[in-house]
This record gives C-alpha cells, sequence and structure tokens, in this order.
C-alpha cells in the first residue's frame, strides 16, 4: 500500500463515464495517455484513498497521478522551452517573393493592404542577395534547411523561387546539409511545365491547394481579379501537381455548412472529380470561421471570459461524418466505412494532431518570415505590421528588439486563465498572437471541441475492449477541479453503437498510450 498523501491526482485529466458509472476512461493531456478504470479505482482517486500496487504503478506510468511535490506548470513549460529550441534543429523559413495576388478572395488578411498600397510588392535583387548571404551565415549551425514558399501567391514570382532554391540547394550541398521545401499556392499558375521545373529545379516536394467547400462557394470565394471562378482551372492543376509532389488538399468548410446533405454533396463531388485514393494525395478537411478578421473594434477589447471555438465546438461529429463519408466511398463493399479500431486510431491521432500550436513556427527559435523587402517576422499574421519586424537578411535577427523578446518569452502557462485549465497542454494557449491581441477567446480556445472527442474516443475503447454495446459516454468534471468553469456543463452524452467483429486497439505491447487488457489487474471489463 501506498501512503495517503505521497501522491495527487494530475492537474490534466479528463474523466469520462461510460453508462452512468458501469466504467471510466481517463486521458491525460500532459502525457497523451488513456485508462479505462474500474468504478473501485474510480471512487479510490475521488477519495485519495490508497491504491494497491498494480494500479498505482500503472496510473504513475500513465500520468494519471503524480508526486504531491510536483509542479505540473514547470514540467509543461520545460517541454515548451526544449521544444522550441531544439539542438542543432533545422532552419526553416517561410519566404514571400511577393505580395501580390492573382485572386480577389474576400477574406484574405492581406487583401485590406493591398488595397491601400497600390504597388507591386516583389522581392529585388538586392533583398535577394542579402537573403542568400543571411542563410550562408547561419546555415553552419543547423541541421539543413526548409523553405515553404508563400505570399500573396508565390507563382506570380516563379523565376525568383527558381534562383533562390538554386543558390540555397548549392549552399546545402556544399555544407552536407539536409535541403526540402515546400509550396502554398492558389493553383492558378500550377501548369505542367511549371510543377516541373519547380520538382527538378526547385526540389518542391509538396504542395498545399484549397478548394472550397462546397463546390458552388468557389464562385464567389476563390475568383480572380476580374471575378472569374478560378474552380476549373484549379481541378486540372490539382491533378497535373499530383504527378509531381504530394499535395496537401485543404477543405474549407464554414460552420454552418455541416448538415449531412452538404457533407455528402462535398464527398460527391471529389470522388466525381477522381481527386479521391491517389497515393500523393492528403484530404485536409478545415472548419474555418473568419469572424475575428471582420470583429468590430469594440467587440476587441479585453476580454477574460473564455469561451469555445465555433467551428470545433460544432463541427466534432460532423467531422467524422465526413471522414465516414470519404471512406466509405474509398472502399464501397464496406457498410461502414470506417471499423471500429480504424475510428478509433483516428480519433486518437486528431486529437494528438491538437498539439501542432506547441510547435507553432512562431515560438520556434529557429523559424522566421522574410517579406519580399528582407523584413523579417516570426508569425504570418505579423507580416503586415511593421512594428513587429525583429530584423532583416540584411541586419540580420535583433536579439535585443522588442518583438523578438515577445516572441521568446511569451508562454500559455502564465496566462492567468490558461494555467488553470485542464487542456493547457494540448492546445497551449491556443494562437499566440490573437490571445496576447486582446482577442476574445472564443476566436482561438479550441477546447471544447477536444472535451467531445475524448469523449467519443472512451465510447469507442470501450466498444472495442470490454464489449459493451451501445455505449454512453460523457465527459466529467475533473476531481483534481481543474476544468474551466466555462467548461462545465456544455458537455452532451454521446451514444455509440458497436460495430461488430471490432479488433483490440493496442498491442500486446501496448505501445500506442493504450495499456492492454490483463485478467486480474482490475483493468478488465467490470
Amino acid at each position: 500500500m501506498t501512503e495517503r498523501y505521497a501522491y495527487q491526482l494530475s492537474s490534466f485529466n479528463l474523466f469520462v463515464t461510460l453508462n452512468k458509472g458501469q466504467c471510466y476512461f481517463v486521458f491525460n493531456t500532459l502525457k497523451d495517455s488513456a485508462l479505462l478504470l474500474p468504478p473501485a479505482v474510480y471512487e479510490r482517486l475521488q477519495r485519495g484513498a490508497p491504491l494497491e500496487p498494480p494500479d498505482l504503478h500503472r496510473l504513475l506510468d500513465s500520468g494519471i497521478i503524480v508526486d504531491s511535490q510536483t509542479n505540473q506548470l514547470h514540467m509543461l513549460k520545460g517541454q515548451m522551452i526544449l521544444e522550441r529550441n531544439p539542438p542543432y534543429g533545422t532552419l526553416s523559413l517561410t519566404i514571400c517573393p511577393t505580395l501580390d495576388c492573382n485572386l480577389n478572395c474576400p477574406y484574405c488578411y492581406q487583401g485590406g493592404w493591398r488595397q491601400q498600397n497600390r504597388r507591386r510588392f516583389r522581392m529585388g535583387a538586392k533583398v535577394k542577395n542579402s537573403l542568400v548571404q543571411w542563410v550562408k551565415s547561419n546555415l553552419p549551425d543547423h541541421r539543413g534547411l526548409q523553405v515553404a514558399w508563400y505570399g500573396g501567391e508565390p507563382l506570380l514570382e516563379y523565376p525568383t523561387i527558381c534562383e533562390l532554391s538554386a543558390a540555397f540547394i548549392g549552399l546545402c550541398e556544399e555544407a552536407g546539409k539536409d535541403y526540402s521545401s515546400q509550396l502554398i499556392t492558389n493553383g492558378l499558375n500550377l501548369t505542367p511545365k511549371v510543377c516541373q521545373q519547380l520538382k527538378e529545379k526547385a526540389r518542391v516536394n509538396s504542395v498545399q491547394l484549397t478548394l472550397e467547400m462546397p463546390p458552388e462557394r468557389h464562385a464567389t470565394r476563390r475568383v480572380t481579379l476580374l471575378g472569374k471562378n478560378i474552380l476549373p482551372t484549379l481541378l486540372r492543376h490539382i491533378r497535373t501537381a499530383l504527378r509531381y509532389f504530394k499535395v496537401n488538399l485543404r477543405l474549407n468548410i464554414e460552420p454552418g455548412d455541416t448538415a449531412p446533405e452538404i457533407l455528402n454533396r462535398c464527398a460527391d463531388f471529389l470522388k466525381e472529380e477522381n481527386l479521391l485514393g491517389h497515393p500523393n494525395l492528403i484530404i485536409s478537411p478545415a472548419f474555418i470561421d473568419y469572424a475575428y478578421r471582420e470583429l468590430p473594434s469594440a467587440e476587441i477589447g479585453d476580454s477574460n471570459e473564455c469561451l469555445p471555438c465555433p467551428e470545433k465546438e460544432r463541427n466534432v461529429e460532423s467531422f467524422f461524418s465526413f471522414a465516414d463519408r470519404l471512406m466509405a466511398i474509398l472502399n464501397p463493399s464496406s457498410a461502414v466505412g470506417l471499423s471500429s479500431e480504424n475510428r478509433s486510431r483516428m480519433i486518437y491521432e486528431t486529437l494528438r494532431k491538437f498539439r501542432i500550436r506547441r510547435t507553432c513556427c512562431a515560438l520556434q527559435r529557429d523559424s522566421f518570415v522574410v517579406l519580399p523587402d528582407g523584413a523579417i517576422h516570426k508569425c504570418w499574421e505579423t507580416m503586415l505590421v511593421p512594428d513587429l519586424t525583429i530584423g532583416s537578411v540584411t541586419s540580420g535577427v535583433h536579439l535585443f528588439n522588442q518583438a523578438f523578446a515577445f516572441w521568446t518569452t511569451v508562454f500559455p502557462t502564465d496566462d492567468p486563465i490558461c494555467k488553470k485549465c485542464v487542456l493547457l497542454p494540448i492546445c497551449c494557449g491556443g494562437c499566440t498572437f490573437l490571445r496576447t491581441r486582446g482577442m476574445p477567446r472564443r476566436i482561438y480556445c479550441c477546447t471544447r471541441g477536444y472535451i467531445e472527442l475524448v469523449a467519443q474516443l472512451a465510447g469507442e475503447i470501450a466498444c472495442e475492449r470490454l464489449g459493451l454495446d451501445p455505449v454512453e459516454a460523457e465527459w466529467l468534471a475533473s476531481p483534481s477541479d481543474s476544468l474551466p468553469d466555462y467548461l462545465r456543463g456544455v458537455g452532451k452524452a454521446v451514444r455509440i453503437s458497436s460495430i461488430h467483429h471490432c479488433r483490440k486497439l493496442s498491442s500486446s505491447k501496448g505501445d500506442d498510450g493504450f495499456p492492454p487488457p490483463s485478467k486480474g489487474d482490475g483493468y478488465d471489463a467490470p
């Protein structure tokens, strides 16, 4: 037996009750670990009662309980510091050869700037030479160079991309460094000839393109400067790009467009255009909300009320309906689209992807954004804010610059609201730029959708491991009282019917974060 007060519950546990207390599921957001708990173990945790050695060891290994002297906020901040400052990391540059664009998308955050600055904003020879020299001087301290071509529309300055790429590749080959590059483009100029030269001369290995869903939205959202719909051209160029690159196809879906008939229309459109099943294609549904770009200034004052992010809140279930539909199209012989095992893995991987904000490029020591005039920034969102420039390719990064000091010292563990949230290790405070600019928390806080995903995952695991059918999964306020008040009472029970012939989620080694069932250790079905 252990001492009564030697351990404490982690501040980062999410508990889910299954079938009104028949079993419990706990997910630790700090360690990405999860356990199924019988009622007796759950009740001991709530009371702080002693635990049997096997239970104690498993809970400690999973981070569900920690030493009573552990300061988990310090642990989390330490992890963030290490992840932001990797030893001998990769120099990561987002390079904008131009801020000009051949489209007139109404939601573009650069659109207003272009209207006010009616001139071409492109990278000149002096800036290009300075950029190459700046890379050359910084490359020895890094493992390699990674470039993302961005804009504006980067392909408007396609010769600059080829010219700079040749210089960067030469520097890396001479120094024995790795080199990789990707392109973020609207696709309008992505012709077969351009694709071939980008592959051979610029060593671009992946391209990100965007489709507005449902497809008819292109007529108003993705149009040329003359108002022409680019969808026919874009579809043709997507098929071309797939012959040369990995293509990340982003599907922009708004919160109001998640009705089943709309999702089905989107999936049918992708099938009709033969965009499913290609080995080079990655489809990324993106539930977007551009509300913060349209908020009146009166609504963007200081706000300490933490509200759920609309696109995550409303679309968790729709996301999986959309994914199920795509899987069913890919495998028409399957009546259910996603098997229970694949579905639980998919939910688990989606949960893990929430962590992407922790390694946001703006917070990385070795990551920079370079503008056409040579100005260096840390964040894409600050590109048009001169006061947030941290240096230039001519003079280098200004270490005593106020903006640079901000990006290197800001941590969500110091935020008075975020540091109390059980989900802090996942969202890490959301978008740092928006959080620190006084935006309402509903814009950047996406925790409510995460909780609903955990409830779905709990139901799927219980279905697979314990054979519960159907499963009613409902999240609970953490016994450690670390869940913000705004999240209490908003969760809905999620009923999940089992899929027949389910297989176990994990291998015998439990290497995916879920312990394999073992008879007699208190973790079997109650």
